[in-house]
C-alpha cells in the first residue's frame, strides 16, 4: 500500500513540474511588464493557445494565474502583476 501511495504522489509532482514548465514557456511569450491581473489572465489565454493550439477558457486561465502565482512564476505589486519567468 505504501508503495502505491509513494506512486500516486510522484505522479501529482510529476505532473505539478508538468504544468509549471508550460505555463512558464506561455508567460514567457507574452509581455513582461506590470500589467492589471485580467490582461494577464487574457494574454496568458492567448498565449497557451498559440503555443500548444488549445483555447482555455476564463477559469482555466484564472486557474493558471493562480498556480503561477503559488509557484513564484508571476509577482504581484500595488495590484498589477508582472510574468517575472
Amino acid at each position: 500500500m505504501r508503495a502505491h501511495i509513494n506512486a500516486l504522489n510522484e505522479l501529482h509532482k510529476e505532473q505539478a513540474r508538468n504544468r509549471a514548465n508550460a505555463i512558464r514557456a506561455c508567460l514567457g511569450v507574452i509581455p513582461q511588464e506590470w500589467t492589471p491581473s485580467w490582461i494577464i489572465r487574457d494574454r496568458l489565454a492567448e498565449a497557451w493557445k498559440e503555443v500548444f493550439g488549445e483555447e482555455l477558457t476564463t477559469v482555466q486561465a484564472w486557474n493558471h494565474i493562480r498556480f503561477a502565482m503559488r509557484n513564484n512564476l508571476i509577482r504581484i505589486s500595488e495590484g498589477k502583476y508582472f510574468p517575472g519567468v
